[in-house]
């Protein structure tokens, strides 16, 4: 037996390097002259090393994956040429690339608030007491059908005297801007109006719930 000059430990006779600590054996007595290592083993001879220590088919050795010494299973260096037998656990780096990598859980997109409920607008005729119900665009024009010329109203007041009271074809434009409701003369023949103060052309001006709107001779009460 050979005992570690490093660590005191017994090694085999002819070891090179202790089993143990992986120090070398050349300084330490021992009981048997140490056979050398061949030429061919010297480790600048030597090809490359692989990742990980194999095991011997049998007889519980390990062999060394640098010089492929036969070594006892309970050795953490080789005998011969020190290599670290113990350096890669086996399975260590096939479990690392199989493992999973940390995802982060996904979230569900945040629910957004439902749009605001859009107003019902109605125009109520006075006198009649006709309701129109405005159709829900951001713009609706008011005036009088008139297919030659191309136009088509979404409030047509042909049907209750728009002609003879004087409603132009393209008289007005009721206009949605968020909860608020305008109106806007588009430089009709006899005006609009609202609680009989005259709307100037092309200057949208709101509109509230029970106001008076009149084009030309028609009033309309604005309900919503």
């Amino acid at each position: 037996m050979i005992t570690c000059t490093a660590c005191s430990s017994s090694n085999v006779d002819g070891a090179v390097f202790c089993d143990t600590c992986g120090a070398t054996l050349a300084q330490a007595t021992s009981s048997q002259p140490r056979t050398a290592t061949p030429a061919s083993q010297s480790p600048a001879a030597l090809p490359a090393a692989s990742s990980a220590p194999s095991q011997a088919s049998g007889g519980g050795l390990i062999e060394c994956p640098q010089c492929h010494h036969k070594n006892p299973a309970t050795n953490l260096f080789c005998d011969n040429d020190g290599f670290p037998l113990k350096s890669v656990t086996p399975g260590a780096a096939a479990a690392a690339t199989s493992a999973p990598a940390d995802v982060a859980p996904t979230l569900p997109p945040p629910l957004l608030p439902p749009p605001p409920a859009t107003r019902a607008v109605k125009l109520v005729l006075a006198g009649s007491g006709q309701e129109v119900l405005l159709p829900d665009k951001p713009e609706v024009l008011l005036g009088r059908k008139d297919p030659t010329a191309g136009v088509f109203p979404e409030v047509d007041t042909t049907a209750v005297g728009g002609l003879d009271a004087g409603v132009s074809r393209r008289h007005c434009m009721i206009l949605r801007q968020g909860d608020q409701l305008l109106v806007e003369d588009l430089e009709s023949l006899n005006g609009t109006y609202v609680n009989d103060v005259s709307v100037r052309p092309n200057q949208p001006r709101g509109l509230n719930s029970g106001d008076r709107m009149r084009v030309g001779q028609l009033t309309f009460t604005v309900q919503f």
